[in-house]
């Protein structure tokens, strides 16, 4: 990914530089004779022809080479002048010297600059293996960062989808009269939180079979078999079935639905199935597949509204009750929590304002019952679906603080208020809790029908 930019420096062959260094030098030497035959030291008075082979070795391999060249041409300077009887040593001396002081010169600081330089490129190389890492960690940060991303999308705005949904729903059960465009509303929901592009919504009759007609389409019409596998498997289990994704591209398989998500509310009655027949791969995550489940189980519950089969005899505890099953069920098929929370007020002059400022500061999932026991005393039961244990501390913070600014008590107890929680378990049984409770806090029965569920 990144470029490298550094100067190159020569690597020293031994055997190339000898030659080089014998070569050149001996050139030199006879480059001097023939300019300066008569003169005793090759030289002219005014320049040294002689200097270039030395100078040339010196800047190419440095000061060993350069006073090497220049003692081995001062030694067949030696001899020629020793064989043509032209010997000056006064001339020759100072010429020598000459020879060997400037090459050296030259060499040293060739040699210098090639340390700075090996220098530069050691630090650069390090500089550069360091961005490399750097780099490589960034681009593994970005993917895993992307990939969190994906995967929390869905978990962070859960409660967000499950509240537009509801509100989409009971929408459309107040204005809209035609089951058609209910069915429609139902497959852009799911299309618009979980990225379907083809689907399709089936009603399933009591005898658990898919009819063969489609209360609605979306993204264009297709054919469901009565045998698919994927359908068959979610009609029995009653779970959202989808197939593998390595399997969804081959030609064998291209016939079979990608989904099926049924519509079951919290007392087990199918009330259609959606069959999902094209949608992205990257949409096959399993936190995507869940969400398919947990807003298939709300819209059922929704749908249950419709109809008249109570079996409280007060609706808002109806509603309260159905919350808590779905909860309940949530926890036992997703392991998502939930957690319950009572609120006791026993101060008659501000329990009707305070339980008034508690609902109206209530988050868009959270559902509330409200009611007065036999002792007089206020009480509201508060759902806090998607929350752990710890969300209840949360919750309670909130209260003191709403309590404080408008009515001027630090704490709860000293607005004569208890706070209960519990931790749902996948185990509980909402009636069997509920009526817990109304034992523990003398409240009516009446309000639950003996035949309840």
């Amino acid at each position: 990914m990144f470029q490298r930019f550094a100067l190159d420096i020569p690597k020293k062959n031994t055997s190339i530089a000898v030659t080089e260094t014998i070569v050149i030098t001996i050139l030199s030497l006879v480059f001097g004779y023939l300019l300066t035959p008569d003169s005793g030291t090759f030289t002219a008075p005014s320049y040294s022809s002689l200097l270039i082979g030395p100078l040339l070795i010196g800047l190419r391999y440095g000061f060993a080479y350069a006073l090497n060249s220049a003692l081995f041409l001062i030694a067949g300077m030696w001899v020629i002048a020793q064989y043509y009887s032209i010997w000056k040593p006064d001339v020759f001396s100072s010429a020598a010297l000459g020879l060997v002081i400037i090459p050296v010169i030259v060499g040293e600081f060739r040699n210098q600059w090639e340390r700075k330089i090996t220098l530069a490129q050691t630090s650069l190389s390090y500089v550069d293996h360091r961005l490399g890492e750097v780099s490589n960690a960034f681009n593994i940060l970005k993917i895993s960062h992307e990939r969190l991303a994906q995967r929390t999308a869905s978990q962070s705005t859960l409660r967000d989808n499950i509240i537009s949904v509801r509100a989409h729903i009971m929408k459309a059960n107040l204005t809209d009269t035609k089951a058609e465009s209910l069915n429609s509303l139902i497959l852009k929901l799911f299309a618009d939180y979980c990225s379907i592009q083809q689907a399709g919504i089936f009603a399933v009759n009591g005898f658990g079979q898919v009819s063969k007609s489609a209360l609605a389409f979306y993204g264009g019409q297709f054919d469901v078999h009565s045998n698919d596998l994927v359908l068959k498997k979610t009609l029995k289990t009653l779970e959202t079935i989808s197939l593998k994704p390595e399997l969804a591209t081959q030609e064998k398989y291209s016939k079979i639905a990608l989904l099926a998500i049924p519509l079951v509310d919290v007392f087990g009655r199918v009330w259609a199935v959606v069959v999902v027949n094209k949608m992205p791969y990257r949409a096959f995550r399993p936190d995507n597949i869940r969400l398919f489940a947990i807003l298939g189980g709300y819209i059922a519950d929704l749908l249950g509204k419709r109809q008249d089969s109570y079996f409280c005899e007060n609706i808002d505890l109806q509603a309260f009750v159905l919350h808590f099953k779905r909860c309940i069920n949530n926890l036992k098929d997703y392991s998502i929590p939930s957690c319950l929370a009572i609120i006791q007020m026993n101060n008659e002059n501000n329990a009707a304002g305070i339980s008034d400022l508690i609902l109206e500061r209530q988050r868009g999932l959270d559902k509330t019952w409200t009611v007065k026991s036999n002792g007089k005393e206020y009480f509201i039961f508060v759902l806090l679906p998607l929350a752990e244990i710890k969300g209840t501390f949360g919750y309670k913070s909130r209260l003191e603080q709403i309590i404080k600014e408008n009515y001027h008590y630090p704490r709860l107890d000293d607005a004569g208020i208890k706070f209960y929680k519990k931790k749902l378990d996948n185990k509980d049984n909402v009636k069997e809790i509920m009526l817990d409770y109304f034992n523990k806090f003398d409240i009516d029965q009446a309000f639950w029908r003996k035949n309840g569920s």
